[in-house]
């Protein structure tokens, strides 16, 4: 965040020019939304689109395929299946939705986008790493931070924006959220009355969206991560 507000304005507006794909579901709405209030607007990126903005584009994975939250592996199917139609593309990230990243299927989601990683690299375009969204409740989380440990391990040396470590450090102390060594998202960055996520709403039991000011200052590390993984960024 903070190498993002130090970047000179020509150096944030390169963002801009470099053709992005970004695909989520609503924690990813949340950052999207962000990002244009930052003045880095998505372009939407819907079913069966042909081609792509010149710079960023993103979209909700129910909206380019037939999945579900839960279903890690459809997404990633998703995922490479669009990544490989443009071949203009330079950077692609996904995101998981929380509901995707459970006991039941970490490993697969490790393996699954470990391929997905290999064979968009073969096509010469960028991978920026996403870790995995928290929600309040710790029981569900676990999981969520083994997937990020994952990640940090097998992608060292890659661009990786770690919205899990993001979400759960309260901004106004750097303190970790988290209950019994499990991590949470911190109640400050949670939507919630006063500050809801733009697109969500407030948060029921189980969630884990970003309020709109929180997704705003966190965006701020989505676009310094696509910045730095773009070909020729130093």
């Amino acid at each position: 965040i903070a190498a993002w507000d130090a970047l000179a304005p020509a150096e944030r507006e390169r963002v801009k020019t470099v053709p992005t794909l970004f695909l989520h579901q609503s924690v990813g709405q949340d950052l999207e939304d962000g990002a244009k209030a930052l003045g880095f607007p998505f372009e939407y990126y819907g079913p069966g689109q042909a081609t792509i903005a010149a710079g960023l584009n993103g979209g909700i994975f129910v909206d380019v395929g037939a999945v579900s939250n839960g279903d890690p592996a459809a997404k990633l199917a998703v995922w490479r299946e669009h990544v490989g139609k443009h071949r203009s593309l330079r950077v692609a990230l996904m995101k998981f939705g929380y509901a995707d990243v459970l006991p039941g299927t970490l490993e697969a989601a490790k393996r699954g986008y470990a391929e997905a990683v290999a064979e968009i690299r073969g096509r010469g375009v960028a991978v920026v790493h996403v870790a995995p969204p928290l929600v309040f409740d710790v029981a569900e989380n676990p999981a969520k931070q083994a997937l990020r440990a994952w990640m940090l391990t097998e992608f060292a040396g890659d661009v990786i924006f770690d919205l899990t470590d993001l979400e759960s450090s309260d901004p106004a102390t750097g303190a970790r959220c988290e209950e019994g060594g499990v991590w949470r998202i911190c109640p400050t960055i949670r939507s919630r009355e006063g500050c809801a996520s733009e697109g969500q709403g407030i948060d029921g039991p189980g969630q884990g969206h970003l309020c709109a000011a929180e997704a705003r200052r966190l965006a701020k590390a989505l676009l310094f991560a696509i910045r730095l993984a773009a070909p020729g960024a130093g």
